[in-house]
């Protein structure tokens, strides 16, 4: 059995001036915003929803080997409304528009067991995504830190839309934002080999390796207006990992 401590999950960071450990929880990882946004704990992954956007600017969970390596919970079929913001989207806002309901935190991540599934499909948890790339790009981004989370035991995952002014316009009835790009951070939480890696997607048909569109932590912060550590912006393990932009984890797709 997959065993999690929900958001309360503690990890563990050396600074790396090789005498001090630095403890922090999910908790922590509570992203400083400009625009008001409704931060939500659904269990599995905490997320800050924009009720003016009807999207979330971020959504941040723990994925382990353990959790990626079991598959015990059929895919869910139903988009459900999320009750726990104001001014949730609908399913229905996305019928006839030509976009799908594209996941943040992914099913495929939650698939370890059928709660975690099912909570993936409350519409908070959801962004109009261009078929051609929730059904390519991303979907390719997505099983690689499936794999990155088996291959290096722990990850800390961080995704969203942005949520600027380069919308693509509004769906449905309840005027959904369609946001021109999606971000996802991955940072391996795994001692004593902490890396991290940026992507930043458009939200289109994109044809390159999904490395073309790796950039740094901080530039997710420059695009998103988000601060993702606000109270860690003294550690320096957190200052370093915001900087870098490490992709010899797989080169290649």
């Amino acid at each position: 059995m997959v065993k999690i401590q929900k958001l309360t999950l503690i990890l563990f960071f050396l600074s790396f001036n090789g005498h001090t450990q630095t403890v922090f929880t999910i908790d922590n990882v509570q992203p400083a915003s400009k625009q008001r946004l409704e931060v939500i704990d659904h269990t599995y992954f905490r997320l800050g929803y924009s009720p003016k956007h009807k999207n979330s600017a971020w959504v941040a969970y723990i994925l382990t080997k353990e959790m990626a390596n079991t598959k015990k919970a059929e895919r869910a079929k139903t988009f459900k409304k999320d009750k726990s913001v104001s001014n949730s989207a609908l399913s229905n806002d996305y019928k006839g528009s030509g976009y799908d309901r594209g996941h943040l935190c992914p099913a495929g991540d939650m698939a370890w067991n059928e709660e975690a599934m099912n909570t993936t499909f409350l519409m908070s948890n959801i962004s109009p995504q261009m078929p051609e790339l929730n059904r390519k790009k991303w979907k390719k981004l997505e099983e690689k830190v499936r794999l990155w989370a088996i291959e290096n035991d722990s990850l800390l995952v961080i995704t969203g839309a942005v949520l600027d002014s380069c919308g693509m316009g509004t769906i449905g009835k309840g005027k959904v934002f369609v946001p021109c790009r999606f971000y996802k951070i991955v940072i391996d939480i795994s001692y004593p080999t902490y890396k991290a890696v940026a992507f930043i997607m458009d939200n289109a048909n994109l044809n390159k390796d999904i490395f073309t569109y790796a950039v740094r932590i901080a530039d997710v912060e420059a695009v998103t207006q988000l601060d993702f550590f606000p109270s860690l912006s003294s550690n320096s393990l957190i200052r370093k990992l915001e900087k870098e932009k490490i992709i010899d984890w797989k080169d290649k797709e």
